[in-house]
């Protein structure tokens, strides 16, 4: 069955060879808001800013946001490659499960792509499942949602056990009574869908990611003609809302153990906690606040398209909204830099709107490391209000942890500016790999690196339970890298001066070599010699010097002290030893 009009345009790039298949670089889904208006200049801030646009036979859409897509649910499909420069893009074509005789030849199964929504765990025998979904209002303390029902039936598949595919369910529901967490209602929809791939050696399907989101909405009748629908229910149109500021979400969820690594979040201020539920399964706990994320949209002729324009039309897809089509991209696929770039003057460099977001995926590793790579275990979460960032994990270069985003600079007012908020979180055990640091306590800064660098005012916001945690804060938006750096005091003793010797040996100099390694982002530094008697005291402070000399040229922009103590015992004479912090 081909792809109907309006149905979600998920796709994704994998080659596969040998007995492995190469991670998926980006599952591209095109992000649906939906609305009728021809002046985005009275574009507003929050909530459904694309209500009032119209657009005319020849306009189209064009938007890179976090709103609504429209169909929310489970998929088993064969999916078209993607194509450059003047290339059309196939059809996709769904399956009605994994034996249908369409989808399971060989050749079918290379393109094969199956999304499973989960069902909550009160609904299923099953181990990956939703367990629970916690909800706060500014200032007050987590409750827990009420789970009610699953939507109805959209493209559900059922699973097979045998080929380890899972079952493609409805968006469990959840109600919560309190108020003041999303505006005008107490009903939310609970997204966790994981996306599975054909192994054609093992010959079996093997998840390869997931990403989660926790939705407020509201019905608004059985035809919808102003917004894009998540789902059905009740026979209504369930449309997005946002959360209310300030509200913060905590979701608990079981997933397979390949999926570990790195996640990646529109959150802020977030928390995880990670503990082993069975043998293949692990139980994730993440809760954040909501983040504001704003919006590029306008509207173009699309005989005013660009080839360039026209190629990502192809492979980030299109769909029909309000009398006329949309296209755009996610903030989180590759080509969501140039995408930002191409468009911001096009939209003046300022927002069309902006939605308060919950959401999060898994992500690939970030290069430079191998102690960026296990995936046998979560080691770290990375989240921005960001328009666009990097799709993997930040990478380690030079003794920096390098992160890319991008977004807009003013709201939808054009005065005021988008102010970006950036969180990493990550285990204890892997900072110190990345740096071969000791147990002890470290610190960091973070910057923000483009046009105009700032230095935010940023430190380890907490290391405890084995997660270390940085932030940065109201730094402004073009295209920019964000740079982490984390440091440790170090102290080491260096061979000892013998003699009357002034000037430093191979041996020691060696030893200062090895300990500038270990202190590549520390800013300042002590070398501390010791004399036996009074009289050798400026011996002591010419071996400090040049002890201090010889560090200085690594690290030129460091401070340096020298210092020497007096000894009682001789054989502490010519000692040495150098601090850094």
């Amino acid at each position: 069955m081909l792809r109907k009009p309006g149905q979600d345009l998920d796709s994704s790039k994998r080659d596969f060879w040998g007995n492995m298949r190469k991670l998926l670089a980006a599952v591209i889904t095109a992000v649906v808001a939906v609305g009728l208006t021809a002046n985005l200049g009275s574009a507003s801030q929050g909530g459904d800013y694309l209500s009032d646009i119209r657009l005319g036979s020849d306009e189209w859409l064009v938007l890179a946001a976090e709103q609504s897509r429209d169909g929310i649910h489970s998929q088993l499909s064969l999916q078209p490659g993607s194509v450059g420069v003047g290339g059309t893009r196939g059809e996709w074509v769904q399956c009605t499960d994994a034996l249908d005789p369409v989808c399971s030849t060989d050749s079918a199964r290379e393109s094969i792509i199956g999304s499973s929504m989960l069902p909550a765990c009160s609904a299923t025998s099953a181990s990956v499942c939703i367990e629970s979904v916690k909800f706060a209002a500014s200032g007050s303390a987590l409750a827990e949602a009420n789970y009610s029902r699953e939507v109805e039936q959209r493209q559900d598949f059922p699973g097979n056990r045998e080929l380890n595919l899972l079952d493609g369910r409805g968006v469990p529901l959840f109600t919560f009574d309190q108020t003041g967490v999303a505006s005008g209602t107490s009903d939310f929809g609970v997204m966790v869908r994981v996306t599975q791939f054909w192994n054609k050696s093992s010959k079996r399907f093997e998840p390869f990611s997931f990403e989660a989101e926790v939705m407020p909405y509201v019905k608004v009748g059985p035809q919808e003609t102003t917004g894009a629908c998540l789902f059905r229910v009740d026979n209504s149109c369930a449309k997005q809302n946002n959360f209310l500021p300030g509200s913060r979400v905590e979701l608990t969820f079981r997933m397979p153990k390949q999926l570990g690594g790195w996640f990646s979040g529109r959150m802020k201020d977030p928390t995880i906690a990670v503990s082993e539920f069975d043998a293949e399964t692990n139980r994730i706990v993440v809760g954040s606040e909501a983040v504001e994320v704003a919006a590029l949209g306008l509207v173009k002729s699309r005989s005013s398209f660009t080839p360039i324009e026209e190629m990502w039309v192809q492979n980030n897809g299109r769909w029909f909204t309000n009398g006329g089509t949309a296209t755009g991209a996610n903030s989180w696929q590759e080509n969501i830099f140039p995408f930002i770039e191409n468009y911001r003057p096009q939209a003046k460099d300022t927002a069309i709107g902006t939605n308060l977001v919950w959401k999060m995926r898994s992500i690939s590793a970030g290069s430079g490391s191998g102690c960026l790579n296990d995936t046998s275990r979560v080691l770290g979460i990375v989240t921005t209000n960001a328009l666009g960032y990097d799709i993997g994990s930040p990478a380690f270069s030079d003794g920096y942890l390098e992160y890319k985003v991008a977004g807009l600079h003013f709201m939808p007012n054009g005065k005021d500016l988008v102010l970006g908020t950036y969180d990493l979180v990550m285990r204890s055990e892997t900072a110190r790999c990345l740096y071969g640091f000791t147990n002890a306590p470290v610190s960091a800064t973070v910057t923000v690196v483009g046009t105009g660098d700032q230095t935010v005012a940023s430190t380890v916001v907490s290391e405890r339970n084995g997660w270390l945690k940085l932030a940065a804060y109201g730094f402004t938006f073009s295209e920019k890298e964000i740079q982490v750096k984390i440091s440790q005091p170090q102290t080491q003793s260096i061979t000892k001066f013998s003699g009357k010797t002034k000037s430093l040996g191979v041996i020691q100099r060696l030893d200062l070599d090895g300990f500038g390694a270990k202190s590549v982002n520390n800013k300042s530094f002590e070398c501390t010699v010791f004399h036996f008697g009074k009289s050798s005291a400026a011996l002591a402070k010419s071996r400090a010097k040049s002890g201090c000399d010889y560090l200085r040229k690594q690290f030129p922009q460091a401070q340096f002290k020298t210092t020497v103590k007096q000894t009682s015992s001789k054989s502490w004479d010519g000692r040495f030893s150098v601090s850094s912090r």
